[in-house]
C-alpha cells in the first residue's frame, strides 16, 4: 500500500558507484514498485533522454526545452522500453508497466534540479565517501572522460568553472581523476540541496552499515510499506556471510556483506592515493563527513 499523497515518482540519483542501484533494488522490494534505469545513460542501448543526452552527465537546461520536457515526461509514463532492462519483462510487455516508478539515474545528477521543478518528484540524493569512490572507480578501472563537462558551456559557467583547472588538469592516476570528478558532482548537488530543503540525503555508509533500520527509515519518508517480508528480503541480500567484494569485471552485485563493504576503500587504495583524495575533496565533503570519518589517514 502507497499511502496517500505520496505516490509520486521517486528519483535516486547521486554519484555513479554511490549504490543507487542496491537502494533501487531494495526500495523495490516493496510493493506495488516498478524500477527505471538510468533515462540519462548514453550508451547505445540506452534512452538517453530520447537521443538528446549526448554527454555523460547532460544539463537539461542546455537542451531544447520542449523537447526535454516532453522525453523526460515518457520516460514517468512509462512509453519507452528502454529504461527497463531486458531482463525485466516490462522491456517486452508495456502492460505490466505498473506501480509507483523508482527511477534510479547518477547520470541525470546535474539536471537533477532541472527535474524537480518541472516534474512532481521524491528526489533521494546518495552520497558515497569520496575513497570509497575512488576506490570503486580504481576497481573497475573506470577513467570519466571530462571534456563531456567542457564541452557544456552553460553548465561550466553556472556551476563547474570553479573546478576548471582541475578539470583540464592531468591527474597522475585514476584516484585523483575520481576525486576531481567527485568534486565536481557533489559540488553541484550540494549546492542544488541549498534550495531544495525537501530533498532527502543519505549516505551510502549508513545504509550499508545499518541496512535495515536505514532502509525502514527511508521508506517511511517516502511512503513505502515495510513489511516483514521486505525486512528478511533485506537481511538476506546485506547479511554478513555475503560476498564481501563482487567478482572481478563485476559491476553490480546486489547481495553483499553491506557493512563489510563500508572500509574496503582501505585495502584498495593506497596510503599516497588515500592522501591526495582527501586534499581534492576536502572543500566539499565537510557538510557530511569529518576527519574521523578518514581514520588514521586525515590530516
Amino acid at each position: 500500500m502507497i499511502r496517500e499523497g505520496s505516490g509520486k515518482p521517486i528519483l535516486i540519483t547521486g554519484s555513479h558507484r554511490s549504490g543507487s542501484t542496491w537502494l533501487a533494488s531494495m526500495l523495490a522490494l516493496t510493493e506495488d514498485t516498478l524500477v527505471a534505469h538510468e533515462p540519462f545513460n548514453i550508451e547505445p542501448w540506452a534512452y538517453a533522454l530520447d537521443g538528446l543526452a549526448k554527454h555523460w552527465f547532460t544539463y537539461a537546461p542546455a537542451l531544447p526545452q520542449d523537447a526535454a520536457l516532453e522525453a523526460f515526461d515518457k520516460v514517468l509514463r512509462r512509453r519507452t522500453r528502454k529504461i527497463f532492462l531486458k531482463n525485466q519483462p516490462q522491456y517486452w510487455f508495456p502492460p505490466l508497466r505498473r506501480g509507483r516508478l523508482i527511477v534510479k539515474d547518477p547520470i541525470a545528477a546535474l539536471s537533477s534540479d532541472w527535474l524537480a521543478r518541472n516534474f512532481d518528484l521524491e528526489v533521494v540524493v546518495l552520497v558515497r565517501h569520496p575513497a570509497a569512490f575512488a576506490a570503486s572507480l580504481k576497481r573497475l578501472n573506470w577513467w570519466h572522460p571530462f571534456e563531456h563537462f567542457l564541452e557544456q558551456e552553460m553548465l561550466m559557467e553556472r556551476y563547474l568553472d570553479p573546478y576548471r583547472a582541475e578539470i583540464v588538469s592531468k591527474p597522475e592516476n585514476i584516484a585523483e581523476q575520481a576525486a576531481i570528478l567527485w568534486k565536481c558532482i557533489y559540488g553541484v548537488l550540494f549546492a542544488y540541496l541549498d534550495s531544495n530543503a525537501n530533498w532527502l540525503v543519505r549516505r551510502h555508509e549508513d545504509l550499508s552499515s545499518n541496512p535495515v533500520a536505514e532502509l525502514r527509515s527511508l521508506c517511511k519518508a517516502l511512503g513505502l510499506e515495510w513489511t516483514k517480508t521486505v525486512e528478511d528480503d533485506v537481511v538476506k541480500y546485506t547479511r554478513s556471510g555475503n560476498p564481501v567484494t563482487a567478482p572481478e569485471g563485476t559491476v553490480h552485485q546486489i547481495r553483499r556483506d553491506s557493512a563489510a563493504i563500508v572500509s574496503r576503500w582501505k585495502e584498495i587504495l593506497t596510503k599516497e592515493e588515500i592522501a591526495r583524495v582527501y586534499e581534492i575533496t576536502y572543500p566539499v565533503w565537510g557538510s557530511l563527513y569529518s576527519d574521523e570519518d578518514w581514520g588514521d589517514f586525515s590530516r
